[in-house]
């Protein structure tokens, strides 16, 4: 029955594959749940562990998306005095330099709001200006890694013309994140939370392409489940965002093995109950270590 060296028991492990378009309920194209017609169970004596061993996923999403498209202005003379407040959102769809820029000026055109954008090819960096004498002030973006304007520099001060701190990153999330969101995993993400990421898939390959999963060794990570009745697949940016696949459809595969619980025998050895025994070896383990030191005087 056993079928893999991690299997150390009589239950043979099951490999389940995936596909989004035949998922039972699905969510958005990156967020779906799989119902199994039978429970995969581990007895009391077993635990499951669980790895990807296989996934395919569109590189159908884009590199300016909701909500991560949005950006606020506010107009005042020179002198101070409110004029007006804007907000913009970019459309959905990827874009370089030049597309963004052109989408700026577009809607400062649009908005009648006298200002420019501009891009500098040395510096990888944006700026904003306008083009009076009135000022202008960003008072809140979702497009900070975008157009390189860290959290802590919004609200800028009230300027006629603003360059970005930081270089533009136009590039989307680096990595995707395959989750499993049902199943108790204790993977810890850069926040520190338990997650149930089984898998982190850097993205090495042009938009329209495939994403594929291409590890030299295959992780397995063990579940507190002793039970799987579904599978509630999510996959997550760099920010911990749901992806929009735009109609896109992937694939994995996944192994469970079971293993045999292993006691611990040193956290037994001090529950609640068990000290008077603790104490009487510890006392009898000190008495010996004398009397063997007598014995050598």
């Amino acid at each position: 029955m056993v079928n893999h060296t991690l299997n150390d028991t009589d239950t043979a492990s099951v490999s389940v594959f995936l596909q989004s378009d035949k998922a039972s309920t699905r969510l958005a194209s990156s967020n779906v749940i799989f119902y199994l017609n039978e429970t995969i169970g581990a007895r009391p004596d077993q635990s499951m562990l669980i790895g990807l061993i296989s996934c395919e996923v569109p590189y159908s999403f884009y590199n300016i998306d909701t909500p991560k498209n949005k950006i606020s202005f506010r107009r005042q003379t020179a002198s101070g005095v409110f004029i007006a407040d804007y907000d913009l959102t970019l459309d959905r769809q990827n874009y370089d330099v030049d597309s963004i820029v052109s989408k700026f000026n577009s809607l400062f055109t649009t908005n009648n709001m006298n200002m420019n954008m501009s891009f500098n090819d040395n510096t990888n960096k944006f700026t904003f200006n306008s083009t009076t004498t009135d000022q202008f002030i960003i008072t809140s973006t979702t497009l900070n890694k975008s157009l390189g304007l860290p959290t802590t520099s919004i609200p800028t001060s009230a300027n006629t013309t603003f360059t970005c701190p930081n270089v533009c990153q136009l590039t989307g999330t680096s990595s995707i994140y395959i989750n499993c969101v049902n199943l108790s995993i204790s993977n810890l993400d850069s926040r520190g939370d338990l997650n149930g990421t089984i898998c982190k898939l850097p993205i090495e390959c042009d938009p329209t392409s495939f994403i594929y999963y291409k590890a030299t060794e295959n992780n397995y990570y063990l579940t507190n489940n002793q039970t799987i009745t579904h599978f509630h697949i999510t996959i997550t940016d760099d920010d911990n965002q749901e992806l929009d696949l735009n109609g896109g459809d992937f694939s994995l595969g996944l192994n469970i093995h079971f293993v045999q619980k292993r006691e611990q025998p040193i956290f037994k050895r001090y529950l609640l109950g068990n000290e008077a025994s603790v104490m009487r070896e510890d006392k009898k383990d000190t008495i010996d270590n004398l009397n063997m030191e007598k014995k050598k005087i």
